[in-house]
């Protein structure tokens, strides 16, 4: 399992920083998770990604391409590149 801390610096990397609000959202996460439990990761997990949908995702942000970079990095390299014909 990836380690969401790590993949959370690397969301961070590329969030610009016009994003004030989601990057101190995620930063603030990030330091929770650090020191939570190990039996907690999954529900931090979650979390994190309804931030993502809510924040990046959504239907209400148009698309550019700082975003495709956070969905890249958030789906992680197990997933094929092409995931149109996926049941997901």
């Amino acid at each position: 399992m990836r380690d969401l801390c790590e993949v959370i610096n690397e969301l961070l990397l590329v969030i610009p920083e016009e994003k004030s609000e989601l990057k101190e959202i995620l930063e603030d996460k990030k330091q929770s998770i650090e020191i939570a439990p190990p039996e907690m990761i999954f529900s931090w997990w979650n979390e994190i990604g309804d931030i993502l949908y809510n924040h990046v995702f959504s239907d209400f942000y148009p698309e550019v391409a700082w975003q495709a970079e956070v969905e890249k990095i958030w789906i992680g390299d197990e997933y094929p590149e092409d995931l149109s014909n996926s049941n997901f």
